[in-house]
């Protein structure tokens, strides 16, 4: 059984990761599944941890764009601590296998009125260039 936020891009550009949460017939819930949503023009799922080459080549074809990465997940999912290690996790798979993106700091947003959910975004840049430390985004 799967508990999923319904999640809309505020842009066609967007590139955006959204965090499920899986649970056994027993209720109990599993590890994360994580998957990569790609909407430009047309919608794209890519699965974390799977083929690292498919996401370095989709990201290609957006060479020299500027868009926004965001992650949402409910407010409830549990640790905070756990929940911090999973994003890590997402930011370390583009930071390693493309070296062509750029972070930057991470912020974060209420999107629900009742505040069950979260989101929090990274604005990145595109390069075909390797990307060095220096030259990280710092914003728009």
């Amino acid at each position: 059984m799967f508990t999923e936020e319904v999640w809309v891009p505020r842009s066609p550009s967007v590139i955006g990761v959204q965090l499920k949460e899986t649970t056994d017939p027993l209720g109990r819930a599993s590890d994360f599944v994580k998957q990569m949503s790609l909407v430009n023009p047309r919608m794209k799922i890519l699965e974390f941890g799977g083929n690292i080459k498919l996401i370095t080549s989709v990201l290609k074809s957006l060479d020299g764009a500027f868009s926004r990465f965001e992650v949402s997940y409910p407010r409830d999912l549990g640790d905070e601590d756990n929940l911090a290690v999973q994003l890590e996790h997402i930011r370390d798979c583009f930071e390693k296998h493309s070296k062509r993106i750029a972070f930057s700091p991470l912020e974060a947003v209420n999107i629900s009125e009742n505040r069950d959910f979260v989101q929090e975004s990274y604005d990145l840049i595109i390069s075909s260039k390797v990307l060095q430390p220096e030259d990280a985004f710092d914003g728009f």
